[in-house]
């Protein structure tokens, strides 16, 4: 029950502003691009993984809290981290500098993927 509002806020912001940008490509970084495409290449890919695995860290809780899939220690650890209001270490791996609420991190991770995969994939394909 704790954990309903992140449930329900990362549901609102895949179905709405990250519902716009799933299906943009990031190329793959070639030895061309200037470092600064590179960076926002790079960037956006590790921002579409980690959204993704959220996803799927969200899904497999949810799943396990209703009855329809069973529990694994990494799930149980998520779980208690949330519980907690802390960000699952495995979130973080690639983000050292996410914000430590989860509710914060997650708007903060969809904006960042919003914008890296909406704004600036679209600026740097054209270099």
């Amino acid at each position: 029950q704790n954990l309903g509002p992140l449930f329900q806020l990362w549901d609102n912001v895949s179905r709405g502003p990250l519902s716009k940008v799933r299906n943009v490509e990031v190329r793959q970084v070639s030895p061309e691009d200037a470092p600064v495409v590179a960076f926002v290449l790079m960037d956006a890919a590790e921002a579409a993984k980690l959204g993704d695995r959220v996803s799927h860290s969200l899904g497999t809780l949810q799943k396990v809290i209703q009855g329809t899939a069973l529990s694994t220690p990494d799930v149980v650890a998520e779980a208690n981290a949330l519980m907690r209001a802390e960000v699952p270490r495995g979130w973080t791996a690639t983000w050292p500098s996410a914000p430590e609420d989860p509710a914060v991190f997650l708007q903060g991770l969809a904006k960042r993927i919003e914008a890296l995969k909406g704004e600036w994939v679209k600026r740097v394909a054209s270099r």
